[in-house]
């Protein structure tokens, strides 16, 4: 109906004016007027669906937003629920209770005693009670090789055995007093030794003939 409507009046504007030459320029610019405003529409149309795309992710976002918000409200919630009642469940479920006379508050400087070590924030000691335990212990293996009890490999298996013991902490100054220092600039001697007296072989001897 709008296409007829449109060749009407191209036919009567073209007889009212004496011709259809003009009337036909007239026509190709209008048709180039409309064109470039269809083309304008459709770019304005592509920027609306592109502003919603981007209205749509940023609604989205703050959904998500708002849905761990609420999460972490809650689990602050739980925590915050939870937090007096951890003693009591440590012992009445898990039979776990601290020992008061291990559990307590001191200066990082005098250091933490961990396995057979005492750790300090800038080294490790061997602790004492361990050093003295394993002076006694090499003294016995000395003594027992001395007199022929145990072979050369039974005594180097504990000397390696505390030699392992000591190369995790700082234990230089007890290594050269226990075993030595012997190198080119010093030659300090250690009182471990493993030598095979005979004297006390003989004398074990004669004991068992007797």
């Amino acid at each position: 109906m709008a296409q007829k409507q449109y060749s009407f009046d191209f036919v009567l504007n073209a007889v009212l004016n004496g011709g259809f030459s003009g009337t036909f320029t007239k026509a190709q610019q209008e048709f180039i007027r409309l064109g470039t405003e269809i083309k304008n529409l459709q770019a304005i149309q592509r920027d609306v669906k592109a502003y919603e795309k981007q209205a749509a992710a940023v609604q989205n976002t703050s959904q998500k937003l708002e849905n761990l918000k609420r999460q972490y409200e809650l689990v602050n919630k739980q925590i915050g629920e939870t937090t007096g009642s951890t003693t009591a469940l440590e012992r009445e479920k898990l039979k776990l209770e601290l020992n008061p006379k291990k559990c307590f508050i001191e200066p990082i400087s005098r250091g933490i005693d961990f396995c057979q070590y005492r750790v300090f924030p800038d080294h490790i000691k061997l602790k004492k009670a361990t050093a003295l335990r394993m002076k006694r212990n090499l003294k016995r293996i000395q003594h027992l090789y001395a007199t022929g009890e145990i072979t050369l490999e039974r005594a180097q298996k504990t000397v390696s055995s505390y030699m392992g013991l000591l190369s995790h902490c700082d234990s230089y100054q007890l290594k050269r007093a226990i075993f030595g220092e012997y190198s080119e600039s010093e030659w300090v001697e250690g009182w471990f030794y493993l030598q095979r007296d005979s004297a006390l072989i003989e004398a074990k001897k004669n004991e068992a003939g007797e």
